[in-house]
């Protein structure tokens, strides 16, 4: 049983959208991911998205760092940008995360709440999980950046409201949660400071070092996994801030 962290993301904002799928159905016996959807954002032109005001937050843009890993820049431009999305409808998202990956309109909730307005500058491509997790990160800063971590008195049951647990999405996304939820559980404050923290930051290197001992022992035995930050801070921040909800719902 092993754990190692990588970064998936290293020069994939340059490549087609085709080769970015391959890319990732390549790594899936590692790190299996939702692939339904590619997502292939740029920054709008004046006369179309960028006509509308946005109603609160902020456009994402690229970082424009000649010394920064085009990794690092992604990471930071996708946190940006679901932090605006939130910010600019919150109802919208939330429905959107509402609905299960196994859901028949998922691909097309994904469409909808991904919009290029939220984009300033550059180029952004993902997967429909990288979006997913980037919205709970920003909804867990925005909703409990000031409060301690906390956890419900029982496990979050991923499963539960799932339509079928046999597909291959359905498998993929409640293993990983639960895989999340026991990392939360054990180490509730360090995961939350991982998911607190700046990508690419002194910060998120001392966070996530004081987490990785904890990774290792809800991983099931005999497998060897791989994880890209991306991902990690994703499902960690979608444990966080469904467990904080369910405590204070017990309360």
């Amino acid at each position: 049983m092993s754990v190692a962290l990588w970064s998936l993301l290293e020069h994939e904002q340059h490549l087609p959208a085709s080769d970015l799928a391959g890319k990732i159905m390549g790594i899936r016996k590692f790190a299996p991911l939702s692939v339904a959807a590619i997502i292939s954002l740029a920054a709008a032109c004046p006369a179309q998205d960028l006509s509308r005001e946005l109603s609160g937050g902020v456009r994402a843009k690229t970082p424009d760092n000649a010394y920064m890993k085009p990794s690092d820049k992604v990471r930071i431009t996708l946190q940006a940008y679901g932090t605006c999305l939130i910010k600019d409808n919150r109802r919208q998202v939330e429905s959107f995360l509402e609905t299960w990956p196994d859901s028949p309109n998922y691909n097309s909730m994904v469409r909808r709440v991904a919009s290029n307005n939220c984009i300033a500058s550059g180029d952004l491509r993902m997967t429909s999980s990288f979006l997913r997790g980037a919205l709970y990160v920003g909804l867990y800063k925005i909703d409990y950046k000031d409060s301690p971590a906390s956890v419900s008195k029982a496990p979050i049951n991923f499963g539960l409201q799932m339509t079928d647990a046999s597909t291959p999405n359905t498998k993929v996304y409640v293993s990983r949660m639960l895989f999340a939820d026991c990392v939360v559980r054990r180490a509730a404050e360090e995961s939350r400071r991982l998911v607190l923290t700046t990508p690419a930051s002194k910060d998120e290197d001392l966070a996530l070092s004081k987490l990785l001992p904890f990774l290792g022992p809800c991983i099931p035995q005999g497998q060897n996994v791989q994880f890209d930050k991306t991902v990690l801070s994703g499902i960690l921040a979608e444990a966080l801030y469904r467990e904080a909800r369910s405590a204070n719902a017990e309360r």
